[in-house]
């Protein structure tokens, strides 16, 4: 990719909202040469002294002069064409996109950004814009959606689970290896699911013989918040955030119809932060509810049922909290296997289901959410596939099959020539659990019988680095 000097954040006074996501994008892209639009994206971690992260673009017409239109508040106007998306304070010239000259989508661009240490950043928004040449577009140019960008705090890789009697979560900070117990002030006994807001700053655990779902302060050592009971015999055991971070779903087991989806408020602004604020109705009487996804638009949350002596499948819950039925059940889809976990895509047209056999192959089943009928599946995923993820653009699923010993990618793009295709990482000791950085470049998993957790290149699918952490295996891991 073409590079220029890094572009350096200046110091700036500004009265700043509470932190969003790392990176979110929002309106659409205007196409150029063959119906193709430029795609934004922001590569590495944009936290404060973060030496190497970058602006990016790609499926730009090759060998086109790329722009980067960066500024600190968003707008939508028609300029030459094309939809407008940041009131720019500044435009750079980033040079010549790569591939062949005229060929659509070929191209691809990078600025470098250096974000200053200093934490007065943390929570500055920039928003961004990749505008092309393109003789194929409306007045000779194309354009990318627009790409909101928030300063974040330092990457940290929580790793829960117990050993014996021990109750751990560990937060490891992957710059120096330190990797303190923070279940000491959050107190989860046996703790089975972790989740970072998107901005980093809190973090909720599913803590199952606490029976209740935990709220610590992630940037203050895991000091507890709030605890959210759960009713009956239910157990914890998921817990998934929606994208604006102001609200959890906790899912809950148990005896049999004792399956639950609670809503609760993170939000710190509120008089009702920290407590459960709202229920899914029209649940079927499940037991075994055991993952959760929410889409990326915040619209639809999917949770599935194990299925082991009882029906496996997928139900479908409207989350938007504009819709009139909010909070509500809008499909149940009966499933052919075991059912351990499900992701949605970003816009929560497609479910993406890890499915088990005992003694044959796990599979990867994707469903239409609208219809819940079958679209594709993968019938040689892995032995005993247990937990999956979804990268932030929504092209490819990793998943921890921990009796084969692997993390397996499958590339999930139906654009892409490779759909479908089946690459993997060999992990020791069972990989359990599975978590992808905000940038889709890495993801990190953990081991059921071992004491390490791995950083996982997601393009080559080789382990990077490995850091040992206390002693015996773990269950859960997120990264921020």
């Amino acid at each position: 990719m073409p590079r220029l000097r890094p572009a350096i954040l200046a110091a700036t006074t500004l009265s700043l909202g509470s932190a969003l996501c790392a990176q979110t994008l929002f309106g659409a892209g205007t196409a150029g040469t063959g119906g193709i639009a430029p795609r934004a994206w922001f590569a590495g971690s944009p936290s404060p002294g973060t030496p190497h992260c970058a602006f990016e673009v790609d499926r730009a017409v090759g060998s086109a002069p790329a722009f980067l239109l960066v500024g600190l508040a968003r707008t939508s106007q028609q300029v030459v064409g094309i939809t407008v998306f940041v009131q720019p304070l500044a435009s750079v010239f980033v040079g010549l996109a790569t591939g062949a000259t005229g060929a659509p989508g070929a191209g691809s661009a990078s600025l470098p950004l250096s974000i200053p240490g200093s934490p007065s950043f943390l929570g500055l928004p920039l928003q961004a814009q990749w505008v092309v040449i393109d003789a194929g577009g409306p007045a000779g140019f194309a354009a990318s959606e627009g790409l909101e960008l928030r300063i974040v705090p330092p990457p940290l890789v929580l790793v829960a689970g117990t050993a014996g009697t021990l109750d751990r979560v560990y937060a490891l900070d992957p710059a120096t290896g330190a990797a303190p117990d923070w279940n000491a002030t959050i107190g989860a006994n046996n703790p089975a699911c972790v989740e970072f807001t998107p901005d980093g700053t809190l973090c909720v655990v599913a803590a199952e013989l606490s029976r209740r779902f935990l709220v610590a302060d992630a940037n203050n050592g895991g000091a507890l918040l709030a605890s959210v009971a759960v009713l009956g015999s239910a157990i914890p055991n998921a817990v998934a955030i929606t994208p604006d971070g102001r609200r959890a779903y906790g899912i809950s087991g148990g005896v049999q119809g004792w399956g639950r989806v609670i809503e609760i408020d993170l939000d710190r602004s509120s008089p009702t932060f920290g407590t459960q604020i709202g229920t899914a109705t029209g649940l079927p009487a499940a037991s075994q509810l055991e993952g959760v996804g929410i889409s990326r638009n915040g619209r639809v949350l999917a949770t599935c049922n194990l299925g082991l002596g009882e029906t496996p499948l997928v139900a479908f819950v409207d989350i938007d909290r504009t819709s009139p039925t909010y909070n509500t059940v809008t499909q149940v889809v009966q499933l052919p296997y075991m059912a351990t976990d499900v992701r949605l895509s970003p816009d929560g047209s497609l479910a993406y289901l890890a499915l088990a056999q005992l003694g044959a192959p796990g599979m990867l089943l994707v469903l239409d959410v609208a219809t819940g009928l079958p679209v594709s599946l993968l019938t040689t995923l892995g032995d005993f596939p247990v937990d999956i993820e979804i990268s932030p653009r929504g092209d490819f699923v990793l998943v921890a099959c921990p009796n084969s010993q692997e993390l397996v990618r499958v590339d999930v793009d139906p654009a892409s020539p490779t759909y479908l295709a089946r690459t993997s990482a060999s992990v020791p000791l069972q990989p359990f659990a599975v978590t992808i950085a905000a940038d889709g470049r890495t993801a990190w998993c953990n081991e059921m019988l071992g004491s390490a957790a791995h950083e996982i290149d997601t393009a080559t699918m080789t382990v990077l680095r490995s850091f040992t952490i206390g002693a015996g295996g773990s269950a859960a891991i997120c990264v921020r």
